[in-house]
């Protein structure tokens, strides 16, 4: 599902960088984009493993008990770990 998203992102943010830098060439707008692309594809990158390494685990005891402790966790504090996310779904387009 992030994959679809980051492409989502991409095409914005392509957009974003050719179309509202009317003062950069094609190649400095690209080179933006580039830059501005990385540091949060990365991000998300590190996010989306982290989270593959938590749910999708290959020991099934420790897999079940993992998954206890996240359900009664969100049961607990339920915007704990969709807090942990903030960055992900407030993202905005820097100027």
């Amino acid at each position: 599902a992030q994959g679809a998203n980051q492409a989502l992102e991409d095409a914005v943010s392509l957009s974003y960088f050719l179309s509202r830098k009317p003062e950069f060439s094609v190649s400095q707008s690209l080179i933006l984009y580039g830059q501005n692309r990385r540091t949060r594809v990365r991000r998300v990158q590190k996010a989306v493993q982290a989270n593959a390494r938590l749910y999708h685990l290959a020991n099934g005891p420790t897999r079940y008990i993992t998954h206890k402790v996240l359900n009664v966790g969100s049961r607990v504090a339920p915007n704990f770990l969709l807090r942990q996310f903030d960055w992900l779904y407030n993202y905005e387009f820097p100027n």
